[in-house]
């Protein structure tokens, strides 16, 4: 039987215990042929639940060691990457030290890519009020504002626009 069946068994059978007839000395008057009953149920009872116990274990086992690998491909992961990053910086490095802007090779094209525009605030004390977004008792430079003002040529004290880097292109 599965467990799902060795409960259902098992509990009209302690019902009727619990409502047997009690004699004079304590003791449960029960059909012996019921006793018998339960003592077999209970006893295949307790085998099931140990052999579910060891299954769990087991489980558990199994989902501590698919973790361990997890972790470890995590890791290996995480190395590639960086390897890779590390690959792509000596590439971005070697193309504007060479000045040279594209290669096209046999599978890829490596090409520089003009770096975006950034706001760099110099002196955030000299932004105008215009250009502050107000939290509570604090306050930080609205960068959007300020970046789409000095795009359009207004001049904004204590902020520039700033190329950054060329970035580096696969494809």
């Amino acid at each position: 039987m599965n467990l799902y069946e060795l409960t259902g068994a098992l509990l009209p059978l302690r019902a009727a215990l619990d409502v047997a007839p009690v004699d004079e000395d304590g003791v449960v008057t029960v059909a012996p042929d019921l006793l018998a009953l339960l003592d077999g149920i209970e006893g295949e009872y307790a085998v099931k639940l140990d052999a579910c116990a060891r299954v769990v274990r087991s489980l558990e086992a199994e989902a501590d060691m698919v973790y361990a690998e997890a972790l470890r491909l995590l890791k290996r992961s995480e190395a590639l990457r960086s390897n890779a990053e590390r690959l792509c910086e000596a590439m971005r490095r070697s193309l504007v030290a060479t000045g040279t802007q594209t290669v096209k090779g046999a599978l890829f094209t490596v090409a520089l890519r003009k770096g975006a525009l950034r706001v760099d605030v110099t002196s955030a004390d000299d932004l105008p009020p215009d250009y502050r977004r107000v939290h509570p008792e604090t306050w930080a430079p609205d960068k959007k504002r300020i970046g789409d003002a000095l795009k359009a040529g207004t001049d904004v004290p204590g902020a520039t626009l700033v190329q950054s880097e060329p970035t580096l292109s696969i494809r």
